[in-house]
């Protein structure tokens, strides 16, 4: 137990699509054991997590260029509180367990119109989940 990762893994890769566009990818995972309560000995606190991105680059001209990138993430982790009861009027000592997950995409658009100016048009869409 205790708050040193015990798992930790990543990877990534960038590879040239043709003369004109890329991609890259990369991915991690985390893992981290459970901590141990200092008085009772319980463990509490596990965390599971991984992510995703990736980048795509394409310029077909020397005056325009897009870009589209996006990633993803999802995590789990229990977690020891204490919770109000009205009717004991006291605090509760609770374990939750946390779960998450979002995604972004973004894309954008870029046009040179001289050595001085640029005009660019971007879109970003985000999506979260939390139980």
């Amino acid at each position: 137990g205790g708050t040193i990762d015990h798992f930790i893994a990543s990877a990534g890769h960038g590879s040239p699509l043709s003369e004109e566009a890329s991609i890259r990818f990369d991915a991690g995972f985390r893992h981290r054991g459970a901590m141990e309560e200092v008085n009772t000995g319980d463990e509490f606190g596990e965390l599971w997590s991984g992510n995703g991105r990736f980048r795509l680059d394409w310029e077909p001209a020397d005056t325009t260029r897009f870009t589209l990138l996006g990633g993803g993430q999802y995590g789990e982790f229990d977690e020891r509180t204490e919770l109000f009861n009205a009717g004991a009027f006291s605090f509760v000592p609770t374990d939750l367990t946390v779960e998450g997950a979002n995604g972004h995409l973004l894309g954008r658009w870029t046009r040179t119109l001289d050595e001085r100016a640029e005009l660019e048009v971007q879109s970003y869409a985000e999506i979260s989940e939390i139980d």
